[in-house]
């Protein structure tokens, strides 16, 4: 293992994320530059992809981060084909997808994603953990249970203000595409008034390889507006079975679900990175369905795309449930390349808002023995 010093202040890669996120996340305030790196007075500031509402993605900040990151270990990274990062603080909030290895001041940007897979990690550690554990026996198990509330106007006595919730109509083509895909028919996904809390803590998760929650995903200061106080933690956004419950599936309550599944799909906006400054590089929710028993999660960064989320998601499922990638990490790349090919999605808004975390393996499959070549 080898290590080297970033060439950079950390204030400058604070100030390079926070104005690309605000090129991406659609929903967040516009950046005041207070912190920006002079890493990119070289650059044509008129290399960027027209986005809506004029969040033009800049292609000369998307470089700088792969310079000061990842150009020192530029001879190292020759035929690598999977890429493991553990972020830390501001690196956090963005996926290393969206890099590129060119500033697109000639033509087309060459992303990151197109030369190689990519894998986060909670901690270093966690590495070794994961390569540890055995491919769970996936013989008998359901291959797949969707979620999606998609309503959340049902008021709660525990959280008075939900129904100012947005109802998320494009969830339910997503679990039922995804239910198609994976063989799983019309058993293969819960929605409305049956997507409930009670439901998922009934137990019934256990059975299935594959889950995905189509749904609002909350920080903490969410909760607390929404339940006046009494949560304060984040939270998936469900549907209340009664009135005596809030409808919030919290951090605390992922983490005592029992599952066996090889994949959690958190398509829910706002389930990657931790829940404000100083948090852990994680989200709580994120790390809540790792202690429940998911070897691998999909989280996102920002809020997502509906018709994009749909393609992304059916595209990488797809490919693992059919055998047409080799592992989950390569799935989502060839998903992401597929996507961001197609009209009016060239921005990354629309193909790079997931990441995978943990466990790259599809259990069930022995990988081929040139899985991985080229390093990781």
């Amino acid at each position: 293992m080898e290590w080297t010093a970033i060439p950079i202040e950390r204030s400058n890669v604070t100030g390079l994320v926070a104005s690309l996120r605000n090129s991406i996340d659609f929903s967040s305030a516009p950046f005041i530059k207070e912190h920006r790196s002079d890493v990119s007075k070289a650059c044509n500031p008129k290399a960027s992809i027209p986005g809506p509402e004029d969040h033009d993605f800049n292609l000369c900040e998307a470089n700088d981060l792969y310079r000061v990151l990842l150009q020192p270990f530029e001879d190292k990274l020759k035929g690598v084909n999977h890429l493991i990062v553990v972020p830390d603080g501001a690196l956090e909030q963005l996926p290393f997808s969206l890099l590129t290895r060119t500033a697109g001041t000639g033509g087309e940007p060459h992303w990151l994603i197109e030369d190689m897979a990519i894998t986060m990690l909670p901690t270093t550690s966690s590495l070794r953990l994961l390569r540890s554990i055995p491919p769970r026996d996936t013989a008998g198990q359901k291959p797949y249970l969707g979620i999606a509330p998609v309503d959340f106007q049902r008021q709660s006595k525990q959280a008075p203000l939900r129904g100012t919730l947005a109802p998320l109509p494009g969830t339910l083509a997503e679990v039922r595409r995804l239910s198609e895909i994976t063989g799983a028919g019309t058993d293969g996904y819960v929605t409305g008034k049956k997507a409930s809390e009670a439901f998922v803590k009934s137990g019934a998760l256990e059975h299935y390889r594959v889950l995905s929650f189509a749904t609002h995903g909350l920080l903490s200061a969410d909760t607390q507006a929404l339940t006046n106080g009494v949560l304060t933690e984040p939270a998936l956004a469900l549907a209340p079975a009664n009135d005596n419950e809030d409808g919030f599936l919290t951090a605390t309550e992922a983490a005592s679900l029992k599952l066996n599944a090889d994949w959690v799909l958190l398509s829910a906006c706002n389930t990657a990175a931790g829940d404000g400054e100083g948090a852990e590089g994680l989200s709580g929710l994120a790390r809540a369905f790792f202690f429940a028993g998911a070897r691998s999660l999909l989280v996102s960064h920002w809020e997502i795309d509906d018709n994009a989320a749909v393609d992304l998601m059916a595209e990488t499922i797809r490919r693992t449930s059919d055998g047409s990638a080799k592992d989950k990490a390569e799935a989502l790349r060839e998903a992401m390349l597929t996507v961001m090919k197609k009209p009016g999605y060239r921005h990354p808004y629309f193909w790079a808002p997931f990441s995978l975390v943990g466990d790259n393996r599809i259990s069930g499959r022995t990988p081929p023995p040139d899985a991985g070549k080229g390093g990781s």
